[in-house]
């Protein structure tokens, strides 16, 4: 018994953004198997982070369906050296790309974000508040 399709992707128009990531580029393999047409875009193409940018892309590409796996990355090092940054970059990706989809009418759209919590002391901990990685 196979689960009920839920949105059907078959000849829809779908953007990744982050595509060359991680999360993005197996999101890509597996909807390579929907008969959809997968929309990307290098980070050359499109800045995320300028929501202009952003609508322009989403108003041209018209999606009917988005992924947002796109994110400012750099391990825990960078995050700790640079916190206010990755939060500043991954928040205005997001609100960018959620935002001009929704102004474009994108009929579906899944948000995939992730947290790093820097404590007092500047060691990485997950969202419990273990400490990952102390100071040295």
């Amino acid at each position: 018994m196979s689960a009920p399709v839920l949105f059907d992707l078959r000849g829809k128009r779908v953007y990744v953004s982050g595509h060359a990531g991680m999360v993005g580029a197996a999101i890509v393999r597996r909807l390579e198997r929907e008969r959809c047409e997968i929309i990307t875009a290098t980070r050359r193409e499109l800045v995320l982070r300028h929501s202009e940018a952003v609508e322009r892309f989403m108003a041209h590409a018209k999606p009917d369906a988005v992924f947002v796996a796109a994110g400012k990355v750099g391990g825990i090092g960078a995050n700790s050296a640079f916190p206010a940054d990755f939060l500043a970059d991954n928040l205005a990706i997001a609100c960018n790309t959620i935002h001009a989809a929704y102004r474009c009418g994108v009929g579906k759209l899944l948000y995939l974000g992730s947290l790093v919590h820097l404590s007092a002391a500047g060691a990485a901990a997950d969202v419990a508040g273990n400490a990952a990685v102390g100071p040295a």
